[in-house]
């Protein structure tokens, strides 16, 4: 139950962590690109922090199917941090603070909340500050570099929101993607192994999110891979027939497009005539109680009837942190959780459970936890304002141009895999 939490959060947070510098004297290097080096212990803190971001199993075989995906990731945000160096994009520690905030506040953290998160998964902090540096270079460079190239006329704004109305006469798919590009470097079938690869860590439980992060190379792995709501008259003719025979929350197998493959994941889909369904959320507060380490059986049978003695004590939201604070309870507040974005076991125990009551505790193997429903609203979604479709035009184009710009950069660039 933990991981859910854990990966609803690193879904927002983590994404795909970088860490390329020098390799200290001894240490082995896993690749260079353009003569910088990309170091084996790097790689190794990578692959472990998929793994904890994924919830795949920690294991021999999992690291060596991830050793080769992680690594082409690492060596095309290589390539994007030489690109911010050449044109002199810099990124001061008052932005990066501001953007670890950021990443807080939307995940209902006190600020050095990420840091002791990380911390409590072994992860370095340091990871998260170069990841985020490097994506912020990466959007900089692309706008610095092409913005004034992307041009939308008010036309273009009115054209679009006429084919949104006229979409409504189509079944639209709500699609995450994770998109793998295939060039002389990377051969067809090599990259088509690896896509299958993903597909099968995704049946075992992977994350959507957290291998779109890790390993596409399209601009929407920022974002877990989401690219919105599509009509099935934009669709790829390649791609059309798997979509049409999967259902919400199911994933496709792997689709060759053009020069790459793509994995979709349809969050949802609208029947034809639907403008968009209610999205309904809901605001709780986790409780979790740990147990210690080396506990005995009866320790953690121990721990859990008191937990749920705590749960049963609780009778409204606001009580909860008066409640637990004697038991040394660590309280998290999630405000506003589209329930659409909840795994299906956490999405029913939150949905069945009464506002100002408490769900049934779960052990997590080292604790027990427990949720507080505090509310529960859905609202109808607005038709897009035309300042939001001007913007949502620039970015697809903007990110077109970056696609295009990692695989010309990549070709160029002299990578040696060691």
């Amino acid at each position: 139950m933990r991981k859910w939490i854990l990966s609803f959060v690193t879904a927002v947070v983590l994404g795909s962590v970088l860490s390329i510098v020098t390799p200290a004297h001894g240490a082995t290097i896993a690749a260079t690109v353009n003569n910088k080096a990309i170091s084996s212990q790097d790689l190794n803190n990578r692959i472990k922090l998929a793994i904890i971001s994924s919830g795949m199993p920690d294991n021999a075989q999992t690291r060596q199917q991830l050793r080769e995906q992680i690594l082409n990731m690492m060596i095309n945000e290589q390539i994007q941090l030489q690109l911010g160096a050449e044109y002199k994009i810099k990124i001061d520690e008052a932005t990066l603070m501001a953007s670890i905030r950021d990443i807080e506040h939307q995940n209902n953290m006190p600020e050095g909340g990420l840091k002791k998160m990380l911390s409590t998964q072994g992860i370095p902090f340091v990871l998260m500050k170069q990841h985020l540096e490097a994506s912020i270079i990466w959007r900089e460079y692309v706008r610095e570099r092409y913005r004034h190239l992307v041009q939308v006329s008010d036309t273009d704004v009115d054209h679009a929101l006429r084919e949104l109305t006229s979409a409504n006469k189509e079944t639209r798919y709500h699609l995450a993607e994770i998109v793998l590009y295939f060039d002389d470097k990377q051969g067809v079938n090599s990259v088509k192994a690896q896509a299958n690869r993903i597909v099968g860590q995704l049946n075992q439980g992977a994350k959507f999110s957290m291998l779109a992060g890790q390993f596409s190379n399209a601009p929407s792995a920022a974002r877990g891979g989401d690219i919105g709501w599509i009509p099935e008259s934009k669709l790829d003719d390649n791609a059309l027939p798997y979509l049409k025979a999967l259902e919400p929350g199911q994933i496709s197998a792997p689709i060759q497009t053009g020069k790459g493959f793509r994995i979709y994941f349809v969050r949802d889909k609208l029947s034809a005539g639907q403008f968009a369904k209610p999205v309904t959320t809901v605001t709780f507060k986790q409780v979790f109680i740990e147990t210690p380490k080396d506990a005995f059986t009866f320790e953690i049978e121990e721990s859990i009837k008191q937990t749920a003695t705590l749960a049963r004590q609780i009778k409204s939201c606001r009580s909860v942190d008066k409640m637990t604070k004697r038991k040394k309870a660590k309280v998290q507040h999630v405000k506003d959780v589209p329930v659409q974005n909840l795994p299906p076991e956490l999405k029913k125990l939150l949905m069945d459970t009464k506002i100002d009551h408490a769900t049934k505790p779960v052990y997590t193997g080292n604790g027990a936890m427990f949720f507080v429903i505090c509310e529960r609203k859905t609202t109808n979604p607005k038709e897009p304002a035309k300042e939001d479709v001007r913007t949502q035009l620039v970015d697809r184009k903007l990110q077109n141009v970056a696609e295009q710009e990692l695989r010309t950069r990549r070709g160029g660039a002299h990578i040696d895999i060691r």
